[in-house]
C-alpha cells in the first residue's frame, strides 16, 4: 500500500474541503506547508525504533532536543501510523542512522511518512503561532545541512 500517498492525498483534500473541516491539522497545516509536505514527503519503515525517549505528549520538542544534542542525528516532521487502530497521527521523531528515536509509545510496525526539519519547514510552522513553540530554536545552515540549535 502507497502510504506515502495516502497521506497526501489526505492533506490535500482536508485542505479542498473535501472532508469535514479538520482545525486541529489545518493548524499545522497551511497550504504552503501542505505543498512542501506533498512534494519532499518520504515514508518510513524502520527496522529499529526506541520508544518513550523523552516526555510524553511532546514529541515535537523531544525530537528537537534530541537532534540538537546529537548533531548526528535529525528531526523528522509528519505522520506515524499505529496498527492497534488509532490511525495516523501527527508526530516528530528523530533519524539517527538506521534508527529511529521516538517519544511516542510502542506500537507494532511503525510506518512513519514526513519530512527532515529545515528551512522550509521551520519557516512555515513559525508562521502558525501555538501550532509548535519554536521560540527556543533557531535554525542554521552548517556545510550545507540544515542543523537546529538552542537560543
Amino acid at each position: 500500500m502507497p502510504y506515502l500517498d495516502v497521506v497526501k492525498d489526505r492533506l490535500l483534500l482536508t485542505q479542498l474541503g473535501v472532508f469535514e473541516s479538520d482545525e486541529y491539522l489545518l493548524s499545522y497545516f497551511t497550504p504552503e506547508l501542505i505543498t512542501l509536505f506533498s512534494t519532499y514527503a518520504s515514508d518510513l519503515y524502520p527496522e529499529h525504533v526506541f520508544f518513550n525517549i523523552g516526555r510524553p505528549l511532546e514529541c515535537h520538542t523531544n525530537s528537537l532536543e534530541l537532534a540538537t544534542a546529537d548533531q548526528r542525528g535529525s528531526a523528522w516532521f509528519g505522520f506515524r501510523f499505529n496498527a492497534q487502530g488509532l490511525g495516523w497521527w501527527l508526530h516528530s521523531w528523530v533519524v539517527l542512522g538506521e534508527v529511529v528515536i521516538d517519544s511516542g509509545d510502542p506500537t507494532r510496525f511503525p510506518l512513519y511518512v514526513g519530512i527532515p526539519w529545515g528551512w522550509e519547514l521551520y519557516g512555515a510552522l513559525r508562521k502558525r503561532p501555538g501550532a509548535i513553540d519554536l521560540k527556543a530554536y533557531e535554525l542554521h545552515s552548517v556545510l550545507g545541512r540544515s542543523v537546529l540549535t538552542r537560543s
